[in-house]
């Protein structure tokens, strides 16, 4: 019966039917990492709900969006301490979509620990041709909890129903866009140019000549028949995975992996045992590699100025955002000396933005394209 109770308000959340007072606790925030963005810049949307000093026994939570304007690339929401979870991502008929989820007690009763509230984070894309700008919404939200000898069921958190964030979508606002003709060395050009086997990489795309570059050589095949995907964003895996077959899949050793969430005989295995013993990374501790985290710019560059064997740099950096400090600094002289690459524009580098796909392959082809 508990159940079906839960389906039926995960049902009332969708219709946005819950009800829109604020009982108990801190004020809720939805908000967006960026206030402007532009056609294939990622972002993060994040709702913030307050903790209740109780044992809950349900909690349900549901944000609409503009599926025309943003893709949902990412959304995994935490564990809640004595709770089974389950969540949807989801586009809707029409132009909403949503991400949403609900916590149920283990036992059915009031097991589950919300004190500590909850953040529930979603990365977007925003889609080509999209302008204007988009708008988020929270559908409704609520965390209860009652006696189990009376079912009192009137102690609630419930969250207002209409907050609501919007991403102004603009033509120019710091895209992680790199220049279309590369500047690092790359294969020689056949005399016939070949056409690209996947749909979403134009002809005079930036990154074109490298994804089929990347292609060819067997470091990526697309994400499915006819797609790269290049403005989705890339996980840790897949990083060190291109990064390992662009140099020409060595045969790790077979120690002991320290990292337990490296799953034995997963797509990635032997690549991050080969990036571990090359000094690539050192996971995120001393037993976790996060390979479905995605990776920055500054990331990404690190990884690839480790496997070049820490070159010695020299001389000032010229992005305003990359500190003589930060521990990607050597790594971003080296790329931008090394004609890897020469920003995002406006003397920026863009360390934190999420490294897309594309980026990516164009890093890997002017790093290894000239060998």
């Amino acid at each position: 019966m508990k159940k079906l109770s839960a389906l039926c308000l995960v049902f009332f959340l969708l219709a946005g039917l819950l009800p829109a007072a604020m009982a108990a606790g801190g004020t809720p925030v939805l908000a967006a990492s960026v206030g402007e963005a532009a056609e294939g810049e990622a972002f993060t949307v994040t709702l913030t709900v307050p903790g209740v000093e109780k044992k809950a026994s349900d909690a349900y939570f549901c944000v609409a969006f503009d599926n025309t304007r943003f893709t949902l690339t990412r959304f995994v929401p935490p564990e809640l301490p004595g709770a089974s979870l389950t969540c949807s991502d989801e586009a809707a008929a029409g132009t909403a979509g949503i991400f949403s989820c609900a916590y149920i007690s283990d036992d059915l009763g009031n097991s589950m620990d919300f004190s500590g509230g909850l953040s529930l984070t979603a990365e977007f894309l925003v889609k080509p041709g999209a302008a204007g700008s988009g708008e988020f919404r929270l559908v409704s939200a609520k965390v209860d909890w009652f006696n189990e000898e009376t079912l009192d069921t009137e102690n609630q958190l419930t969250v207002p129903a209409e907050l609501k964030t919007t991403v102004v979508i603009s033509d120019a606002s710091g895209v992680p866009e790199e220049p279309a003709e590369p500047a690092a060395p790359s294969p020689a050009p056949s005399p016939e140019r070949a056409a690209s086997p996947y749909r979403d990489v134009p002809e005079n795309a930036y990154y074109r000549d490298a994804v089929l570059w990347a292609s060819a050589r067997g470091i990526t095949k697309g994400t499915e028949e006819a797609r790269f995907s290049p403005d989705a964003p890339c996980t840790r895996a897949q990083t060190v995975t291109f990064l390992w077959r662009a140099a020409g899949m060595p045969e790790p050793g077979s120690g002991d992996m320290p990292f337990e969430d490296v799953k034995p005989g997963s797509y990635y295995e032997k690549a991050v045992r080969w990036a571990l013993a090359q000094g690539v990374t050192k996971g995120v501790s001393e037993t976790r590699f996060a390979p479905e985290d995605t990776v920055t710019r500054a990331q990404t560059v690190t990884f690839l100025w480790r496997a070049a064997g820490l070159p010695a740099v020299n001389g000032t950096l010229s992005f305003a955002d990359v500190a003589q400090s930060a521990y990607y600094a050597a790594a971003v002289k080296w790329a931008e000396d090394s004609g890897i690459t020469v920003g995002v524009g406006d003397g920026l580098f863009g360390p934190e933005l999420t490294c897309t796909r594309a980026q990516i392959v164009t890093f890997l082809c002017r790093a290894y394209g000239g060998e």
